[in-house]
């Protein structure tokens, strides 16, 4: 399946136990000069990182093939993380879009909201100083090494675990969740979006986040759903796209 970035693969309301997941082997063919200069720029990424304190991960994750939005049917491979950072790094403005090598790696992310009515954006730790680069949704990467992705239910385990781990809310004060759309970002990773409603206000979140040991996001934003859309809409990445699955 080519992938066009900045695009929305799916735009429907959908339970999480309506996914269903197959597994296929992968589409992405390298070249030996590709998989070199994949290597290269790992390398000088992990160095840049060194200077800067930064820990690099890596790990065997889940790359989006296909989808059948009629059945709703998912088609994953998986896909080096090093493969994934390396392929953004590298100069394909010569080629056209149908040549290119695509990592097509899979996250999950969430517009999570309060029983307050305002929406959660996470200020995160980053060295990219460019505007709003350090604004997120709530979320993570898909990895087999962590949840392995059976069906569209894993999914749900997937945001619902990473939601305790980056904003320490438990899943006892989720009242409900379910999936807005799918969205390729401007490197052709693919994100599963979906909606997240809180049993907590505000005040009762930021307790919780502050009690957490995760370190990853720095503080919580609180905002209401205009101002979430002016933010996203001037997003550098993905988040860009969302407004469209929110209208």
């Amino acid at each position: 399946m080519n992938l066009q970035p900045n695009s929305i693969v799916l735009k429907k309301v959908l339970d999480f136990s309506d996914i269903k997941i197959e597994h296929v082997d992968s589409s992405l063919k390298l070249t030996t000069s590709q998989i070199q200069a994949i290597e290269g720029n790992w390398q000088k990424i992990i160095s840049e990182s060194k200077l800067k304190g930064i820990k690099v991960w890596d790990a065997v994750t889940y790359r989006f093939e296909s989808i059948n939005t009629s059945k709703n049917i998912i088609s994953l491979s998986t896909v080096n993380y090093r493969t994934r950072r390396g392929l953004e790094k590298i100069n394909y403005k010569i080629l056209p879009s149908s040549l290119q090598p695509n990592s097509q790696g899979l996250f999950i992310a969430s517009l999570i909201q309060t029983n307050d009515g305002d929406y959660i954006l996470g200020n995160k730790k980053t060295i990219d100083k460019s505007e709003f680069a350090n604004i997120e949704l709530i979320g993570g990467i898909c990895s087999p090494e962590e949840v392995i992705i059976n069906s569209g239910k894993d999914l749900e385990t997937v945001i619902l675990k990473e939601i305790e781990e980056e904003i320490g809310v438990s899943r006892n004060f989720v009242n409900n969740t379910s999936i807005l759309g799918i969205t390729i970002g401007k490197h052709t990773n693919v994100g599963v979006i979906s909606n997240t409603q809180l049993n907590l206000s505000n005040q009762e979140l930021l307790d919780l986040f502050h009690a957490k040991s995760d370190e990853e996001i720095e503080s919580l934003i609180f905002v209401n759903k205009t101002k979430l859309i002016e933010i996203l809409k001037q997003h550098p990445s993905y988040p860009s796209l969302i407004p469209q699955l929110l209208s």
